[in-house]
Order: structure tokens, then sequence, then C-alpha cells
């Protein structure tokens, strides 16, 4: 699908408890014949955050989300990524 840009609009059906659920946009690129000439096409998406865990100072913050919708296939991605060497995203 291109060039992606973040998740965008989304209204929390429920956040700060075990999960989080909410709907939104997610913008995509087709980049024919280049990303300043593509399509840009909206989609609509369905995003769930899980595993909340307590980072410095006692914040909160969601560790796994998994994105439905065109071009995802709903599978938890690990948001504490592999480049940090697996610190939490706080």
């Amino acid at each position: 699908m291109g060039v992606h840009a973040g998740p965008y609009n989304i209204r929390w059906k429920s956040y700060g408890g075990p999960t989080a659920v909410g709907r939104g946009l997610f913008a995509s690129n087709d980049c024919t014949p280049s990303c300043a000439e593509g399509i840009q096409t909206v989609h609509k998406i369905a995003v769930k955050l899980t595993e909340l865990i307590a980072c410095r100072g006692g914040l909160p913050a969601y560790t796994f989300a998994a994105v439905e919708g065109p071009g995802f296939d709903g599978e938890p991605y690990d948001l504490r990524g592999t480049s940090s060497g697996g610190n939490p995203p706080c």
C-alpha cells in the first residue's frame, strides 16, 4: 500500500483499563508514480491496546496494539520494539 501515516481521529470506547478499544482512521498512499503524486486513501480502522504496565513515576502505558482494517491483519504488535532493547513504551 505504499507509504502510511499513523492512525488518527481515534475515538476510544474504553481506555485506561486492562484493554483499550477504539475506532479511527488511517491514510495510505499508493505512491504511484511517486509518493508526492500518489493517491491518498482514508480507511476506517479498529484499534485494540493491551497489556497495560506502569512506567517510571507510575504512569500507565500499553505494550501491544492490534489494528483491524484494510491492509492490517489484526495481530498484536509489540510497542516496546526491538531497537530500544525491549524497553517499555514509556
